[in-house]
Protein backbone atom coordinates (compact mmCIF):
# COMPACT_ATOMS: atom_id res chain seq x y z
CA UNK A 1 0.00 0.00 0.00
CA UNK A 2 1.11 3.54 -0.82
CA UNK A 3 -0.11 6.72 0.85
CA UNK A 4 -0.37 10.06 -0.93
CA UNK A 5 -0.23 12.43 2.04
CA UNK A 6 -1.11 15.55 0.06
CA UNK A 7 -3.43 15.77 -2.94
CA UNK A 8 -6.42 17.84 -4.11
CA UNK A 9 -9.00 15.70 -5.89
CA UNK A 10 -11.67 18.19 -4.83
CA UNK A 11 -10.19 20.82 -7.18
CA UNK A 12 -11.96 21.89 -10.33
CA UNK A 13 -9.42 20.15 -12.54
CA UNK A 14 -11.09 16.82 -11.69
CA UNK A 15 -14.69 17.87 -12.22
CA UNK A 16 -14.98 16.00 -15.51
CA UNK A 17 -13.56 12.64 -14.39
CA UNK A 18 -13.28 12.59 -10.60
CA UNK A 19 -15.04 9.22 -10.29
CA UNK A 20 -12.61 7.61 -12.73
CA UNK A 21 -9.57 9.09 -10.97
CA UNK A 22 -10.76 7.83 -7.59
CA UNK A 23 -11.48 4.39 -9.08
CA UNK A 24 -7.94 4.25 -10.49
CA UNK A 25 -6.52 5.31 -7.14
CA UNK A 26 -8.40 2.57 -5.31
CA UNK A 27 -7.38 -0.04 -7.87
CA UNK A 28 -3.73 1.01 -7.50
CA UNK A 29 -3.96 0.48 -3.73
CA UNK A 30 -3.18 4.11 -2.90
CA UNK A 31 -4.64 5.87 0.12
CA UNK A 32 -4.87 9.66 0.02
CA UNK A 33 -5.34 12.85 2.01
CA UNK A 34 -7.33 15.52 0.15
CA UNK A 35 -5.97 18.77 1.50
CA UNK A 36 -8.17 21.82 1.91
CA UNK A 37 -6.97 25.27 0.83
CA UNK A 38 -9.99 27.23 2.06
CA UNK A 39 -13.29 26.41 3.74
CA UNK A 40 -15.04 25.58 0.45
CA UNK A 41 -12.41 23.13 -0.76
CA UNK A 42 -12.00 21.64 2.72
CA UNK A 43 -15.71 20.92 3.10
CA UNK A 44 -15.78 19.42 -0.40
CA UNK A 45 -12.82 17.19 0.53
CA UNK A 46 -14.74 15.97 3.57
CA UNK A 47 -17.85 15.36 1.47
CA UNK A 48 -15.77 13.23 -0.92
CA UNK A 49 -14.41 11.20 1.98
CA UNK A 50 -17.96 10.51 3.13
CA UNK A 51 -19.37 9.92 -0.35
CA UNK A 52 -17.04 7.23 -1.64
CA UNK A 53 -16.85 3.77 -0.15
CA UNK A 54 -13.12 4.10 0.26
CA UNK A 55 -11.48 3.72 3.66
CA UNK A 56 -8.26 5.22 2.30
CA UNK A 57 -9.62 8.71 1.62
CA UNK A 58 -9.22 11.46 4.22
CA UNK A 59 -9.66 15.23 4.45
CA UNK A 60 -8.01 18.26 6.02
CA UNK A 61 -9.30 21.70 6.92
CA UNK A 62 -7.05 24.55 5.86
CA UNK A 63 -6.68 28.09 4.61
CA UNK A 64 -3.77 28.47 2.19
CA UNK A 65 -1.55 31.50 2.90
CA UNK A 66 -1.78 32.84 -0.66
CA UNK A 67 -5.55 33.21 -0.27
CA UNK A 68 -4.94 36.61 1.28
CA UNK A 69 -3.90 37.91 -2.14
CA UNK A 70 -5.22 35.59 -4.81
CA UNK A 71 -7.61 32.75 -5.50
CA UNK A 72 -6.08 29.31 -4.88
CA UNK A 73 -7.72 26.98 -7.37
CA UNK A 74 -6.59 24.94 -10.32
CA UNK A 75 -6.68 25.41 -14.10
CA UNK A 76 -8.78 28.60 -14.03
CA UNK A 77 -11.77 26.35 -14.58
CA UNK A 78 -14.19 28.01 -12.17
CA UNK A 79 -15.27 31.59 -11.72
CA UNK A 80 -13.11 33.84 -9.59
CA UNK A 81 -13.91 33.82 -5.91
CA UNK A 82 -12.36 34.98 -2.67
CA UNK A 83 -12.88 33.75 0.87
CA UNK A 84 -12.11 35.84 3.92
CA UNK A 85 -10.64 33.90 6.83
CA UNK A 86 -13.17 33.62 9.65
CA UNK A 87 -11.53 32.40 12.85
CA UNK A 88 -14.76 31.45 14.65
CA UNK A 89 -16.10 29.55 11.65
CA UNK A 90 -12.77 27.79 11.18
CA UNK A 91 -12.56 26.65 14.80
CA UNK A 92 -16.10 25.30 14.71
CA UNK A 93 -15.31 23.29 11.58
CA UNK A 94 -12.02 22.08 13.03
CA UNK A 95 -13.94 20.22 15.73
CA UNK A 96 -15.42 17.88 13.10
CA UNK A 97 -13.78 14.47 13.53
CA UNK A 98 -13.80 14.05 9.75
CA UNK A 99 -10.97 16.56 9.42
CA UNK A 100 -7.84 14.69 10.51
CA UNK A 101 -5.40 17.57 10.09
CA UNK A 102 -5.36 21.37 10.06
CA UNK A 103 -3.93 22.89 6.88
CA UNK A 104 -2.57 23.46 4.48
CA UNK A 105 -1.52 26.52 6.38
CA UNK A 106 1.70 28.42 6.79
CA UNK A 107 3.76 31.13 5.09
CA UNK A 108 4.38 31.76 1.41
CA UNK A 109 7.01 34.42 0.77
CA UNK A 110 7.51 33.38 -2.85
CA UNK A 111 4.12 34.77 -3.84
CA UNK A 112 3.54 37.23 -0.99
CA UNK A 113 6.20 39.98 -1.12
CA UNK A 114 4.54 42.79 0.82
CA UNK A 115 5.61 42.92 4.47
CA UNK A 116 2.15 43.95 5.68
CA UNK A 117 0.58 40.99 3.88
CA UNK A 118 3.21 38.67 5.33
CA UNK A 119 2.11 39.81 8.78
CA UNK A 120 -1.46 38.88 7.80
CA UNK A 121 -0.18 35.45 6.77
CA UNK A 122 1.40 35.02 10.18
CA UNK A 123 -1.78 36.00 12.00
CA UNK A 124 -3.93 33.58 9.98
CA UNK A 125 -1.39 30.81 10.48
CA UNK A 126 -1.41 31.36 14.25
CA UNK A 127 -5.22 31.20 14.25
CA UNK A 128 -5.04 27.82 12.49
CA UNK A 129 -2.25 26.72 14.81
CA UNK A 130 -4.55 27.56 17.72
CA UNK A 131 -7.33 25.48 16.16
CA UNK A 132 -4.94 22.54 15.78
CA UNK A 133 -3.89 22.78 19.42
CA UNK A 134 -7.48 23.18 20.63
CA UNK A 135 -8.68 20.18 18.62
CA UNK A 136 -5.49 18.14 19.17
CA UNK A 137 -4.89 17.69 15.45
CA UNK A 138 -1.61 17.71 13.53
CA UNK A 139 -0.68 20.45 11.08
CA UNK A 140 -0.28 20.26 7.31
CA UNK A 141 2.30 22.98 6.68
CA UNK A 142 2.73 24.93 3.45
CA UNK A 143 5.94 26.95 3.52
CA UNK A 144 7.59 28.48 0.46
CA UNK A 145 10.60 30.76 0.89
CA UNK A 146 11.52 33.70 -1.31
CA UNK A 147 15.24 33.73 -0.57
CA UNK A 148 17.34 31.32 1.43
CA UNK A 149 15.06 29.82 4.09
CA UNK A 150 13.33 33.06 5.12
CA UNK A 151 9.76 31.73 5.34
CA UNK A 152 10.92 28.53 7.10
CA UNK A 153 12.85 30.54 9.67
CA UNK A 154 9.84 32.73 10.49
CA UNK A 155 7.48 29.76 10.61
CA UNK A 156 9.85 27.88 12.90
CA UNK A 157 9.86 30.78 15.34
CA UNK A 158 6.05 30.93 15.31
CA UNK A 159 5.83 27.20 16.03
CA UNK A 160 8.53 27.19 18.66
CA UNK A 161 6.99 30.10 20.56
CA UNK A 162 4.10 27.90 21.72
CA UNK A 163 5.27 24.46 20.77
CA UNK A 164 4.62 22.95 24.19
CA UNK A 165 0.94 22.99 23.28
CA UNK A 166 1.31 20.64 20.34
CA UNK A 167 1.10 16.89 20.37
CA UNK A 168 4.34 14.90 20.06
CA UNK A 169 3.42 14.09 16.48
CA UNK A 170 3.09 17.58 15.15
CA UNK A 171 2.38 17.18 11.45
CA UNK A 172 3.86 17.37 7.98
CA UNK A 173 5.96 20.01 6.28
CA UNK A 174 4.58 19.58 2.79
CA UNK A 175 6.83 19.81 -0.32
CA UNK A 176 9.92 20.53 1.76
CA UNK A 177 12.54 22.61 -0.09
CA UNK A 178 14.63 23.99 2.76
CA UNK A 179 18.25 23.36 3.68
CA UNK A 180 19.42 20.37 5.70
CA UNK A 181 19.89 22.70 8.66
CA UNK A 182 16.27 23.81 8.39
CA UNK A 183 15.13 20.21 7.95
CA UNK A 184 16.80 19.33 11.26
CA UNK A 185 14.94 22.12 13.04
CA UNK A 186 11.55 20.81 11.94
CA UNK A 187 12.51 17.16 12.48
CA UNK A 188 13.59 18.07 16.03
CA UNK A 189 10.14 19.60 16.60
CA UNK A 190 8.56 16.29 15.61
CA UNK A 191 7.49 17.08 12.06
CA UNK A 192 7.64 14.75 9.08
CA UNK A 193 8.86 15.97 5.68
CA UNK A 194 6.97 15.18 2.48
CA UNK A 195 8.46 14.84 -0.99
CA UNK A 196 6.69 14.67 -4.33
CA UNK A 197 7.12 14.73 -8.07
CA UNK A 198 9.94 17.30 -8.08
CA UNK A 199 12.42 14.66 -6.88
CA UNK A 200 11.81 12.64 -10.08
CA UNK A 201 12.93 15.44 -12.40
CA UNK A 202 16.25 15.10 -14.22
CA UNK A 203 17.62 18.37 -12.84
CA UNK A 204 16.58 17.83 -9.25
CA UNK A 205 19.78 17.30 -7.32
CA UNK A 206 18.83 19.80 -4.61
CA UNK A 207 15.56 17.96 -4.01
CA UNK A 208 17.34 14.61 -3.93
CA UNK A 209 19.87 15.91 -1.41
CA UNK A 210 17.01 16.71 0.96
CA UNK A 211 15.75 13.14 0.59
CA UNK A 212 19.23 11.81 1.35
CA UNK A 213 19.36 13.85 4.54
CA UNK A 214 15.92 13.04 5.94
CA UNK A 215 15.63 9.69 7.77
CA UNK A 216 13.19 7.30 6.10
CA UNK A 217 11.13 7.00 9.27
CA UNK A 218 10.36 10.73 9.03
CA UNK A 219 9.47 10.89 5.33
CA UNK A 220 5.98 10.79 3.79
CA UNK A 221 5.06 10.71 0.11
CA UNK A 222 2.90 13.20 -1.76
CA UNK A 223 1.79 14.16 -5.25
CA UNK A 224 0.27 17.62 -4.64
CA UNK A 225 -1.98 16.59 -7.53
CA UNK A 226 -3.00 18.10 -9.87
CA UNK A 227 0.35 19.91 -9.68
CA UNK A 228 4.01 18.77 -9.96
CA UNK A 229 3.43 15.68 -12.08
CA UNK A 230 6.36 13.25 -11.78
CA UNK A 231 8.36 11.67 -14.55
CA UNK A 232 7.39 9.86 -16.75
CA UNK A 233 4.03 11.70 -16.84
CA UNK A 234 5.41 15.24 -16.61
CA UNK A 235 3.37 17.71 -18.65
CA UNK A 236 0.09 15.96 -17.85
CA UNK A 237 -2.30 16.41 -14.95
CA UNK A 238 -1.08 14.68 -11.82
CA UNK A 239 -2.99 11.93 -9.98
CA UNK A 240 -2.54 10.19 -6.60
CA UNK A 241 -1.61 6.88 -8.24
CA UNK A 242 1.55 8.54 -9.59
CA UNK A 243 2.93 8.63 -6.05
CA UNK A 244 4.50 5.28 -6.94
CA UNK A 245 7.11 7.10 -9.03
CA UNK A 246 8.06 9.21 -6.01
CA UNK A 247 8.51 6.09 -3.89
CA UNK A 248 10.67 4.49 -6.57
CA UNK A 249 13.04 7.47 -6.66
CA UNK A 250 13.29 7.60 -2.87
CA UNK A 251 14.17 3.91 -2.81
CA UNK A 252 16.90 4.55 -5.36
CA UNK A 253 18.28 7.55 -3.44
CA UNK A 254 18.25 5.68 -0.12
CA UNK A 255 19.59 2.45 -1.59
CA UNK A 256 16.73 0.41 -0.16
CA UNK A 257 13.95 -1.67 -1.68
CA UNK A 258 10.72 -0.18 -2.99
CA UNK A 259 8.86 -2.34 -0.49
CA UNK A 260 10.75 -0.81 2.42
CA UNK A 261 9.88 2.72 1.27
CA UNK A 262 6.28 1.69 0.68
CA UNK A 263 5.84 0.13 4.10
CA UNK A 264 7.71 2.77 6.10
CA UNK A 265 6.07 5.81 4.48
CA UNK A 266 2.64 4.21 4.80
CA UNK A 267 3.32 3.66 8.50
CA UNK A 268 4.62 7.21 8.88
CA UNK A 269 1.51 8.75 7.33
CA UNK A 270 -0.81 6.68 9.50
CA UNK A 271 1.15 7.79 12.55
CA UNK A 272 0.76 11.46 11.65
CA UNK A 273 -2.95 11.08 10.95
CA UNK A 274 -3.54 9.07 14.10
CA UNK A 275 -5.27 6.21 12.30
Amino acid sequence: MLFDSHTHLQFAGYDDDRDAVIARTKEAGVSMVNVGTDVTSSVFALELAKQYNFEGMYATLGFHPTNIERRHDVQEKKEEYYEEFNKEQFLNLAKDDGFLMIGECGLDYFHIKDEALRNVEKKIFLDQFEAAVTCKKPLMIHCRPDKDDDAYNDLYQLLKSDFHSLLATSGIVHFFVGSNETAKKFLDLGFYLSFGGAITFKKAEDHKERVRYAPLDRIVLETDAPYVTPEPHRGKRNEPMYVRHVAEVIANIKGVSFREVEEQTFKNTKTVLGI
